[in-house]
């Protein structure tokens, strides 16, 4: 009586019902998780199973439900899917860097913007300096002038009253009166400053006033300088 001898082809070792259908599990967990749907190749290609593995094995099928029949709503397939996390990656590392940017910027803005406050409002104080000093030379000026107008008149008078010999108007005073009361130091000071509206220089135009307001001015020279005669002409 021969006895048969089964022979083994050669090849890998056969897998367990149990160990298939955690493959199956594992594939199916993994590809619900990218939220995309998914055919039954594209779990055997996760796995590791053959196509044909996957319906001919009792209960493999029945494990991967509904979800291997939705061909018609996939989008892209597995490839397509590692290209676009790729995409989906990069825009997010972008969008980051974009809120990172956007920040720096914005703060960069409200310095800028602290920088153009500070800048107009020390602008309008020297603005308000500038013109408070204007309208205080202003003021300054118009009361110089002002000096100088009515020094002119005193003297057009003094030199008239004295050119026709009469006395000081009533309620005046005598300008040798008055000079003496000063110091010689305010004297020659006011006699400075009568000078810039009196000097005889300042009259080359008209001939008429050289000469009034020369004598004007050496009575000035005389009221400064007591002793000195008539014909002492310091200009």
């Amino acid at each position: 009586m021969q006895t048969q001898v089964s022979i083994r082809r050669r090849g890998p070792k056969p897998q367990s019902i149990s160990d298939l259908t955690a493959k199956v599990d594992a594939s199916v967990r993994a590809l619900r998780a990218t939220g995309v749907p998914f055919t039954i190749q594209d779990v055997a290609d996760h796995s590791g199973i053959s196509r044909a593995s996957l319906y001919r094995i009792e209960g493999l099928r029945e494990r991967i439900g509904v979800h291997g029949d939705q061909t018609t709503t996939r989008p892209v397939n597995a490839r397509e899917l590692k290209v676009l996390r790729k995409e989906l990656e990069s825009a997010r590392e972008e969008r980051s860097a974009a809120v990172k940017e956007n920040r720096r910027l914005q703060i960069e803005l409200n310095r800028a913007v602290r920088r153009i406050d500070e800048l107009m409002l020390d602008g309008t104080e020297k603005s308000q300096a500038a013109k408070s000093a204007e309208q205080k030379a202003e003021t300054a000026v118009a009361d110089r002038d002002s000096v100088y107008a009515e020094g002119f008149q005193a003297g057009l008078r003094a030199a008239s009253q004295k050119g026709r010999g009469m006395a000081p108007a009533a309620g005046s005073e005598d300008l040798n009166v008055a000079a003496a009361r000063l110091p010689r130091a305010a004297m020659l000071k006011a006699r400075r400053t009568l000078a810039l509206a009196i000097h005889p220089d300042l009259f080359q135009d008209n001939p008429a006033a050289q000469v009034l307001a020369g004598e004007i001015f050496k009575l000035l020279n005389q009221l400064a300088t007591p002793g000195q005669g008539p014909s002492d002409k310091r200009y």
